[in-house]
């Protein structure tokens, strides 16, 4: 993996340009984008994998009685990712130790909404991403001197035996941080390939007089496709058209509400909404004032002790940990996801995964209760 992460870095250099021309924008978007499935995503699918069965592992340790599940959380708070250097980063920066050209080296590429366009990147609104910064946390300290007990990895290893994984305990404890650990750092990895290329195609467009809401009109394909072939005469006018009757669409598919699972046409006549079971982790409870967060926000925007909502469990949304945020709802994501994955390591009190009904019921509610021991997540109207 290290290999890999090495190689997409050293390919990434390559791809670099100053003469932003389009034919030279084009070629880099292209190699930026097969690098990040051949060095990125197919990697990262393997470890976002183990890190799934590694935590429903430790999780299942609940069930069978060898620890509880504070200890559970107390474990993934002890697991480091890319996550606790920005902790540490963002503190040192908050001290004076650290200067902002540094910070924008590490983690300029990143942006709310990985895979957003119009949302801008850090190093393009540090005003907004690197300012005002609190407490990183207020869940508690992370424990990095977790150790299971004598009882404990006996408990494991008769398990293993048991089940016939054919594994020592160690090895399986060292599976579990390394797969959460890798997964974090392949994903940092590759989303600045995926960051770099949306900063290529919107200047792309910016070079034909179009805006980057312009361009999240354009697929991708047909931008490599202008890539391989020779752009026709009337190119600009085509680009233009081809905007307009993506906007014109967007409009009318956005009045179209589809079920989150089709099994049958049937499924489109009645549209039911699932609700979702959400991933809780810490074992802490907060009743808080709630923000919903979309995009780009104001740094007067005051999130401290309050609970977030977003809807991707997304990297680019990190920077809501420098501001002393008492707990974090997503609408989507699952047990091992990024978010799930921080706020285990920050010890944020968190409902992951909530679907869209919970959702919707949550961001227009002024108070939430988030129970973590209780695995309950509720408007709280009338509390204050």
């Amino acid at each position: 993996m290290l290999q890999q992460t090495k190689e997409l870095e050293f390919r990434r250099r390559g791809w670099l340009i100053e003469d932003l021309q389009p034919l030279a924008l084009l070629s880099s978007i292209d190699g930026l984008l097969k690098d990040t499935i051949s060095f990125g995503t197919i990697p990262f699918s393997a470890f976002a994998r183990c890190a799934f069965i590694g935590t429903q592992l430790m999780r299942s340790l609940i069930e069978t009685g060898v620890w509880t599940e504070e200890e559970f959380h107390n474990f993934m708070n002890s697991i480091e990712t890319v996550a606790g250097q920005y902790a540490q980063d963002m503190q040192s920066y908050a001290e004076g130790k650290t200067v902002l050209d540094e910070m924008i080296e590490a983690y300029g590429h990143l942006r709310p909404g990985t895979y957003d366009i119009t949302t801008p990147r850090y190093d393009e609104r540090p005003d907004i991403y690197f300012s005002s910064m609190e407490c990183l946390t207020t869940g508690g300290e992370r424990d990095n001197n977790f150790q299971f007990t004598a009882g404990q990895l006996e408990a494991i290893q008769k398990l293993l035996n048991n089940y016939e994984f054919g594994i020592d305990v160690g090895d399986m404890i060292q599976f579990v941080r390394l797969s959460i650990e890798l997964r974090e750092k392949i994903k940092f990895e590759f989303t600045k390939n995926v960051s770099l290329s949306l900063k290529y195609i919107k200047s792309f467009g910016e070079y034909y007089g179009m805006t980057a809401d312009d361009m999240s009109f354009i697929s991708v394909g047909q931008l490599l496709r202008w890539n391989q072939e020779a752009m026709p005469d009337d190119f600009v006018d085509l680009m233009k058209k081809i905007i307009e009757e993506q906007k014109f669409l967007y409009v009318g598919q956005a009045q179209f509400v589809i079920p989150d699972l089709i099994r049958s046409e049937d499924d489109l006549t009645i549209v039911r909404s699932l609700q979702s079971t959400p991933n809780f982790t810490s074992h802490q409870k907060i009743i808080a004032p709630s923000v919903a967060i979309k995009g780009l926000v104001e740094d007067t925007l005051d999130l401290k002790g309050k609970i977030v909502l977003i809807e991707q469990a997304d990297p680019g949304y990190d920077w809501v940990f420098s501001k002393g945020i008492g707990g974090l709802v997503t609408k989507y994501g699952g047990v091992a996801s990024h978010m799930a994955v921080r706020c285990a390591e920050f010890g944020i009190p968190a409902a992951i995964g909530c679907g869209e009904w919970l959702f919707q019921k949550l961001e227009k509610s002024k108070y939430i209760e988030l129970n973590c021991p209780e695995k309950r997540v509720m408007p709280c109207e009338g509390y204050k």
